[in-house]
């Protein structure tokens, strides 16, 4: 990097300093659901505009280890009849495959039965953040993140989520939209406002209801809090939150999934709360495994 590419970032770096007590995402307008989940309402798809989408802001949450506090459980699933129709066919697919990887728990669910991504459009990292994470470091995490679930599925020629398209190193969190689809998926560093505890949050837009070979996600945005929260590489450095641990949680949101709170399952990558120095997220457990097979059959 020269010295005038290096002056400049450091600017922008100073700049998102100045803005970061002054401009933050919030959820606080739009209704919530339950106590980790908003509703953010219909909106014109954003390529059919004779469709309709809906969006959910899936907040995750910071679990202060310290006083071992849990977020509450919460069941929220069945909202606007996301999962009022489960077919048994699916059901008995589910308890299949949960058979053939030796597990009984559930410990999974999907944020609404048959709302996958059907076509694979791939996604944006917004790279600049305050808190000198590299784009090398934010990329590489990212996508394992996303290689995990993607990997999960057995295929060799099916990539659910992906590619990259760009890195963009002069954008942030900030630049990314929530209250609506415009498109594009982007994940980006920036600051959560409103609702105190909250690591990230990833925003899916998609059908969600209605006849089941109906639905689909159509878009996704994902945002870390870097205001309130230090992140970085758990096994090098104590004290954070584990980036690519946080970033393998928020794509099983993008993927699909909803977030778990039973005790049984506290060990699970998409249970609903996270601490600093856990690395145990950044890789999936069985009841993961099914639930994104169980998704996303064999074709």
């Amino acid at each position: 990097m020269n010295s005038s590419h290096r002056t400049l970032t450091l600017l922008l770096v100073a700049t998102l300093l100045l803005l970061d007590g002054v401009r933050g995402v919030s959820f606080e307008k739009h209704k919530a659901i339950s106590h980790d989940t908003y509703y953010l309402g219909k909106h014109a798809h954003p390529r059919h505009r004779l469709k309709e989408v809906e969006g959910y802001a899936f907040l995750h949450n910071h679990r202060d280890s310290r006083a071992g506090k849990l977020s509450p459980s919460t069941s929220k699933a069945t909202h606007f009849g996301r999962n009022n129709h489960t077919s048994s066919s699916k059901k008995s697919s589910a308890e299949h495959r949960k058979r053939q990887l030796g597990t009984t728990l559930d410990c999974t669910e999907p944020i609404a039965v048959g709302a996958v991504w059907k076509t694979s459009l791939g996604f944006y990292i917004n790279s600049l953040n305050t808190q000198q994470l590299s784009t090398r470091y934010l990329t590489s995490a990212i996508l394992h993140a996303t290689d995990a679930w993607n990997c999960a599925l057995r295929t060799d020629n099916r990539l659910v989520l992906g590619p990259l398209l760009a890195v963009r190193p002069s954008l942030s969190g900030r630049d990314i939209t929530v209250d609506s689809p415009d498109g594009s998926n982007i994940i980006g560093l920036g600051t959560i406002d409103g609702k105190h505890g909250t690591i990230a949050v990833t925003i899916v837009w998609g059908i969600f209801s209605g006849p089941i070979p109906l639905r689909e996600i159509v878009e996704f945005k994902m945002i870390f809090d870097a205001n309130h929260y230090r992140f970085g590489n758990s096994s090098l450095r104590a004290g954070v939150i584990d980036f690519e641990a946080t970033a393998t949680h928020e794509m099983g949101h993008a993927f699909g999934n909803e977030d778990i709170y039973d005790p049984q399952c506290a060990d699970v990558t998409m249970y609903g709360t996270s601490a600093e120095n856990e690395t145990k997220k950044r890789t999936l457990e069985v009841p993961d495994v099914v639930g994104i097979q169980s998704l996303y059959p064999p074709e």
